[in-house]
């Protein structure tokens, strides 16, 4: 647990979040502050419901999303957010609708890349930590989150070497 504390504050636990529609505050609410569970409903309240929608062969604009029932939960969510406007919601959707599914907005957003990292990632949303072997397997994530995350930065600093 101290080393993981330690990582709180620093680069590879650090990532940006769209602020138009309120995303970030949506991720702080206590029941989506974990990683782990913030992708989760996002894949399942937004993601998994916008394939449905697509599935339908109808290619529908912001406003047509906007109204679908599929995505209602995803959008009660962020209405129940202080001075989120309408329009702030929409510009969110038609953010978030750009990266198509859940693994390229990890990928884009979070700068992991390895998908059964993301899967694991998913999976474990589902679940709530109640006991000691819950934390321990959270921990264990949140090392693989992190190492895969360092990963990516040593990567990125040896393409600029290079340059």
């Amino acid at each position: 647990m101290k080393e993981c504390a330690k990582k709180h504050h620093t680069l590879i636990n650090f990532s940006l979040m769209q602020s138009m529609g309120k995303l970030q505050q949506l991720k702080g609410k206590k029941r989506y502050d974990r990683l782990d569970t913030f992708i989760w409903k996002l894949e399942s309240e937004f993601f998994s419901k916008l394939q449905e929608i697509e599935s339908k062969g109808e290619a529908l604009d912001i406003e047509e999303l906007y109204q679908e029932k599929e995505l209602q939960s995803f959008i009660k969510h962020l209405k129940e957010l202080e001075c989120n406007a309408e329009g702030n919601i929409k510009e969110l959707i038609s953010f978030l609708a750009g990266f198509k599914n859940i693994k390229n907005y990890v990928k884009k957003s979070y700068l992991i890349e390895n998908e059964e990292l993301i899967e694991k990632i998913i999976e474990q949303g589902k679940s709530e930590i109640n006991t000691c072997k819950d934390v321990a397997r959270y921990i264990e994530l949140a090392e693989e989150f992190w190492a895969e995350k360092k990963k990516t930065f040593d990567e990125m600093e040896n393409e600029q070497k290079y340059e």
